[in-house]
């Protein structure tokens, strides 16, 4: 139990430090891009270590509180699934929002008890840590254009004339390179995620088969009483 559970907090480390890295290093690669003094060293690779795992977490809540709407679409065909739907048939409420909702937890409760090999919440958490960094990538586009943004007020604010003298306008090409590399990147994440929701559908079809009657027992229990 103890093995299995500090396996679990490190592979949730794991999937916390990459979309920060990925963060850190779109500031980083920006700040070259836009021609800033990025100077890349031990101290500089260190403390982005030590900050990918907040930045991280920071990302994580962020994408999952859908402040973009990456979430839900990533998730929006999987709330229709099959097994969903067949747990959801089982319950008495009449209300879709609510019968869904409640098809999820109990799906949850199913994958927690029966689910030893936590295979579900593996290929869950693999389609969340894409997702996390597909916000990264999002991140990563807007910093350039907030560092512009940021750079022609402040100009604006000393001179009271808006003028491009504050950018180089030879950092263009690099900018174009920059932006390219990640909605490349963007893209090889999200291409996995359908493959990886289909087998967590199918798993999940296998898991609501073989526990029947135990759903069965739930839909029951929560059957209003007459």
């Amino acid at each position: 139990m103890w093995a299995k559970n500090g396996a679990a907090e490190v592979e949730q480390i794991l999937y916390y430090s990459i979309p920060g890295t990925l963060l850190i290093s779109y500031v980083a690669a920006s700040g070259f891009a836009l021609g800033l003094m990025v100077q890349i060293d031990a101290a500089f690779l260190a403390a982005g270590l030590i900050a990918s795992i907040p930045a991280g977490f920071i990302v994580y809540q962020a994408y999952t509180s859908n402040m973009l709407p990456i979430y839900s679409r990533i998730w929006r065909k999987h709330d229709n699934s099959e097994p969903l739907k067949l747990i959801a048939s089982k319950l008495s409420t009449k209300d879709p929002v609510k019968a869904g909702d409640l098809a999820k937890r109990i799906m949850i409760v199913i994958s927690n008890e029966k689910d030893h090999s936590g295979y579900s919440w593996k290929l869950l958490n693999l389609v969340n840590s894409r997702g996390a960094c597909i916000f990264s990538s999002m991140l990563g586009m807007a910093i350039p254009v907030l560092w512009i943004a940021y750079k022609a007020s402040l100009a604006y604010i000393e001179t009271g004339v808006l003028e491009g003298t504050w950018l180089n306008w030879q950092v263009a090409p690099k900018l174009v390179v920059y932006y390219l590399v990640v909605m490349v990147l963007a893209v090889s994440f999200y291409r996995a995620i359908p493959k990886i929701l289909r087998q967590l559908s199918s798993y999940n079809s296998i898991l609501v088969a073989m526990n029947a009657k135990e759903l069965e027992t739930i839909a029951e229990a929560l059957r209003p009483q007459a």
